[in-house]
């Protein structure tokens, strides 16, 4: 999970998602889940503060970890920052 702290360039909320856990909703403890699902919606709102590059780094990366940890035949490239700058 990203951590609390504020969240002002690309290059933290890129971070962010790195530490963000993709999977709080298959846990079987509330806690983890709720957790996770407010730190989601906070990365969200943070990418609109951001702006467009922000919020496209959030989709492409959901969908980096999404597509490939969930047994895809299509792999999807990990996002590289240096292409949202």
């Amino acid at each position: 999970m990203s951590s609390p702290t504020s969240i002002t360039s690309l290059a933290e909320l890129y971070e962010a998602l790195e530490r963000h856990d993709w999977f709080h909703e298959m846990s079987d403890d509330h806690g983890v889940w709720e957790r996770g699902a407010a730190d989601w919606k906070r990365l969200g709102r943070v990418a609109k503060q951001l702006g467009p590059k922000a919020e496209q780094l959030v989709v492409d990366y959901h969908k980096y970890v999404c597509t490939n940890k969930t047994r895809s035949t299509t792999l999807v490239s990990k996002p590289n920052l240096e292409n949202y700058l």
